[in-house]
């Protein structure tokens, strides 16, 4: 598992600061801590053979590699693949160091002991032993000459050199100034190398010559090392200055005293620098200052060996400690980590100073005006810190906290606390809202319907008598108040109180916030949003292009966009298109949706608390959610770019359970194989981010042009193909993204078995026809022979026709019989796009099928049923600890239990992966009693996928078809309750509930 950490954006912006940074006539201020950032780390613990991460490069066909002293590492996003000793022949020693990759996409690591393992761009990989007059030393870093040489820096030897005929030359050895090199190697555009020096850096002429730092371009002395920027920038860090060659100039930008020493540069897409320290962790450098990121976010202590950025646009870091990826993203986080007292915030709000009032399932906290976290002591009856619900200010600063089940707070401005309880005519219970009027009153929404309160004789008095149901948002209207319940929404005028009908136009009864956007009142719901504008209701939901049905809150920002929270994430759209939506001016609105991948920690949003989301003085969006607060800059939230979907590679290969090496045909990825040999293909989205979440799709051309989605699924089956050729595509999209362009393809070649090749048949058909030639021949050409001998001879002939006569049937009925097996091969394809070939179930598309039969029926009231998603545990841990076999003979067993536990009308498929979705007739109980079956039998069952030991759960949701679903909605029923199951500890099965609220 990947140890995932969020940066947050600081609340409250700290203090600038040059203090020390007095370098040279530029030095770099120092500004807010890094934001926006997801921070991974990998350690031992994750994949890594060992911690130490020397080099960092990514080849053209997307993998990351790192050396290490345990081994070369690929990286594929998933999994950590290590080349050593015991498993790779081009691997003469553990211990590697130098890595790099040339112009022509060659991948060259070197060790310890001074030998070079080569991998070309078609995966094929080749060693160079170290050469007789070569030091048997580590070998720090490779650079290409761009002559079809390379360069190699030896620790303790010193700069060597061979040539594209493979001659080594070692230039420098221990008798000069020039032999105290550096593991730092670059080569400028001119062919002229830059080697870092412990007395400074130095460049080679490709003529020979050598100019030294401080000789030739006024470097200070001391060690100092190069770094190539991806635009060919040549830089030198020489103690605390960052020098960029300008018109054969070396110009300070940069100074960095007192950060420490920089082990490491790197400059980004945007022109930024990356500068890893000894001790100081990673620094930025941008238009904005110097961001520092703390050490103790990546690894504790650790000298940053190399920083590298990948096609994704990742900041990867190697240090001595373990790996870690920074991926910038639209949003910022803040939790338990930063001085939350929960993770799990309820409300917020911003006073009149700016700073953040944040109330959770554990008190209230507050920041300061220096950004820090300092929890709001409020007195209960039980000791503990309650529950807070809901927040507001009143015009005089007083800030009002409402709770779960202690009331009402008075926070004054001097930070003397008040406690407004039932002695002051409030009901017991919550309070999920507070609106304050302009004159001042407080409108609070209870468990027990509205409290209007007078602020300075702190009395209640009921509002809308007809309404009792719990509150949870409210508005106040120069005309009108709005009530919203969690059964309806109420308005009280001066008319009276009556209930505005929601139910008759898109079905929303539990109404969580209420917002005025201009004239009209825009009313979150748990059927989307509805606007209430002059007298009138329109509704925009689902059916008009919301992503969810439940919205808990509704932001606009100042650049014409509205925000909308839930729990799946937030969803921002054109206040102007909603306008539009809401008119009848358009059918569908185009929303963008952002997640758990755009650096929400968590997409579960707070709802049924009041506010739960705001527009900051300074027009940033906070939001609460289920792992703190998040934030984002609506200005700058289109500076971080979708991610595209990731590019896909053929990963793996077997034939019969054996591994082949995929040849090239024709620049084509190709493997051959016979009709009666079973394939087994895997396939890799080259993505480090979300990777377990990448979906996949496949299509086989010779068979079907149609593509098959294969949902997270890594790898395809395939047995009894018929001969000839065919063309595989996989395709990977990101989840609700689009299906990328880059797809892997895989030539399969089918060989025919000997009685299947084409020539046997024409040979056997030619000789048929040649032997009943020569027959013919010889009976004409002998007509004269003696009469005597005639009888016997026709009879003779005659029978040797016969004969001829009857192979001819026979090869008839051969024929005959092909072509029967011909048909019966036709058919079993056509079974095989309905059946799984591993568990023989019925696949997803036979499911699809079949659901469709099932909802005509029950929709015709012919009959009642039941859908149940099953989800084996912890399944890849199967795969991971004991095999992709035993995870293959566990699936089977599973399918087995599944098909044993069936009762009458009913159905089972494997939909994907560890999933299989079961089809029963009846209601939730029948449900619920087949799953109480299945986990009585798969407790019971021993020794699953032949591992002694091996136990396997599984977690299900059940879901009745009420009729009338659409099946997508139906299907996220039952998938919600499969999510709660697996909340739940797993190893059970939830039935779907209607939900009341969040």
């Amino acid at each position: 598992m990947t140890v995932m950490i969020v940066l947050a954006s600081a609340i409250a912006p700290a203090a600038r600061a040059a203090d020390g940074l007095a370098l040279g006539d530029h030095p770099s201020a120092l500004a807010a801590p890094l934001r926006n950032f997801e921070l991974a780390v990998w350690t031992t613990q994750q994949g890594l053979p060992q911690n130490s991460v020397r080099r960092i490069v990514q080849t053209a066909d997307g993998y990351l590699w790192f050396s290490t002293w345990e081994g070369l590492v690929r990286y594929d996003g998933s999994h950590f693949q290590v080349y050593d000793r015991g498993n790779s022949p081009f691997i003469l020693d553990n211990a590697l160091c130098g890595l790099a990759v040339d112009r022509h996409g060659w991948l060259w690591a070197g060790d310890s002991r001074g030998n070079i393992a080569m991998r070309l761009p078609d995966g094929s990989w080749h060693h160079w032993p170290r050469p007789a007059n070569a030091p048997s030393a580590l070998i720090q870093a490779l650079r290409g000459d761009g002559r079809g040489g390379v360069w190699v820096m030896y620790q303790g030897y010193g700069l060597g050199h061979f040539d594209a005929a493979g001659h080594f030359t070692l230039r420098y050895s221990a008798t000069s100034r020039h032999a105290w090199v550096s593991e730092y190697l670059e080569v400028d555009d001119a062919g002229g190398l830059w080697v870092g020096g412990y007395h400074g850096a130095m460049r080679l002429d490709p003529s020979g010559s050598v100019s030294l730092g401080d000789e030739a371009y006024h470097l200070p002395t001391g060690f100092a090392w190069p770094y190539k920027s991806p635009g060919g920038a040549i830089w030198i860090v020489d103690g605390d200055g960052l020098f960029r060659f300008e018109h054969g100039r070396a110009v300070l930008q940069h100074s960095l005293a007192g950060m420490g020493r920089v082990t490491s540069l790197l400059e980004d897409r945007k022109g930024s620098l990356w500068a890893g320290t000894e001790s100081n962790g990673v620094l930025r450098i941008s238009d904005r200052g110097v961001e520092i990121l703390a050490p103790s976010l990546i690894v504790p202590d650790g000298r940053v060996l190399s920083l590298a950025q990948d096609a994704e646009g990742s900041i990867w870091i190697g240090s001595n400690a373990g790996l870690a990826r920074l991926h910038e993203t639209a949003f910022g986080n803040f939790g338990t980590a930063d001085g939350l007292a929960s993770g799990f915030v309820r409300d917020l709000l911003e006073d009149h100073t700016g700073r953040i009032w944040i109330g959770s399932g554990a008190g209230l906290d507050r920041t300061e005006t220096d950004g820090r976290i300092v929890p709001v002591s409020l007195p209960s009856s039980t000791g503990h810190s309650p529950e807070v619900l809901s927040l507001a200010e009143g015009a005089d600063g007083t800030v009002w906290v409402g709770t779960y089940a202690d009331g009402l707070y008075r926070i004054g401005t001097a930070g003397d606390i008040r406690v407004i309880g039932e002695a002051n005519g409030l009901p017991p219970g919550s309070i999920r809202t507070i609106v304050i009027d302009p004159h001042g009153l407080l409108w609070v929404g209870t468990q027990r319907g509205v409290r209007r309160l007078d602020p300075v004789t702190l009395t209640a008095t009921p509002v809308g008598g007809a309404v009792q149901d719990q509150v949870d948002s409210l508005a106040v209207d120069p005309d009108a108040t709005w009530i919203g319940t969690v059964n309806g929404l109420w308005r009280v005028d001066s008319r009276g109180v009556r209930q505005i009908d929601l139910e008759s136009s898109g079905g929303g009864r539990t109404i969580l916030a209420l917002t005025h956007l201009g004239r009209a009142l825009w009313i979150c719901t748990d059927r989307g949003l509805y606007r209430w504008l002059d007298g009138r209701l329109s509704h925009v939901g689902l059916e008009q292009g919301l992503g969810v049905d439940t919205i808990f809150a509704m932001v606009p920002d100042r650049l014409g966009k509205v925000w909308l929270t839930s729990n799946r994430g937030i969803w921002r759209v054109s206040r102007d298109e909603l306008e539009a939506v809401a008119d009848g001016r358009m059918s569908r609105l185009t929303v963008r949706h952002f997640d758990e991948a755009d650096g929400m920690a968590s997409a579960q949003t707070s709802g049924g608390a009041s506010p739960s989301a705001l527009l900051r003085q300074d027009g940033t969006l906070l939001v609460a959610t289920s792992a703190g607060l998040t934030s984002v800059d609506p200005a700058r939230v289109d500076e971080s770019a979708a991610l595209r979907p990731p590019r896909v590679l053929i990963d793996s290969v077997m034939v019969d359970a054996r591994p082949v090496q995929v040849s090239a045909v024709a620049g084509e990825a190709s493997v051959r194989l016979f009709s009666s040999q079973r394939l087994s293909i895997s396939y890799v989205g080259l993505s480090s981010i979300l990777a377990d979440r990448i979906t996949y799709r496949t299509r086989l051309k010779g068979v079907d042009d149609k593509w098959v989605e294969r949902g997270r699924q890594r790898g395809i089956d395939m047995a009894g193909l018929m001969p000839g050729h065919y063309l595989l595509h996989v395709a990977a999209a990101r989840p609700g993204g689009d299906w990328g362009v880059h797809e892997a393809t895989l030539r399969i070649d089918v060989m025919p078995l000997w009685w299947q090749r084409l020539w046997v048949r024409l040979c056997a058909g030619l000789l048929m026809a040649a032997a009943t030639g020569v027959v013919i021949f010889e009976a004409v050409r002998r007509p004269r022979r003696r009469a005597l001998m005639l009888g016997h001879l026709v009879a003779r002939r005659t029978a040797e026709l016969e004969r001829q006569r009857d192979q001819l049937a026979a090869l008839a009925d051969e024929k005959t019989a092909l072509l029967e097996q011909v048909r019966l091969q036709s058919e079993r394809l056509g079974r095989q796009a309905l059946e799984d070939s591993l568990t023989g179930l019925p696949n997803r598309r036979a499911f699809d099928l079949r659901m469709a039969q099932w909802q005509a029926a029950a929709d015709l009231g012919e009959r009642t049923f039941s859908l149940v998603l099953l989800d084996l545990d912890h399944f890849k841990m199967v795969n991971d600890r004991f095999s992709h076999q035993a995870g293959d003979l566990v699936l089977r067993e599973a399918a087995q239990l599944i098909e044993g536990e069936l009762r009458g009308m009913a159905f089972a498929a494997r939909t994907g992966g560890e999933e299989f979705a079961i089809l029963l007739v009846g209601d939730e109980g029948a449900a619920t009693a087949f799953c109480e079956r299945l986990r009585e039998a798969f407790h019971t069952h021993g020794c699953w996928g032949g591992v002694d030991g091996l136990s396997v759960t599984f977690s299900a949701g059940a879901a009745r078809y009420p009729g009338s679903l659409a099946v997508g909605t139906f299907l996220r029923r039952a998938d919600d309750a499969l999510y709660e199951a697996k909340q739940l500890g797993r190893d059970r099965a939830c039935r779907w509930a209607a939900p009341i609220r969040a």
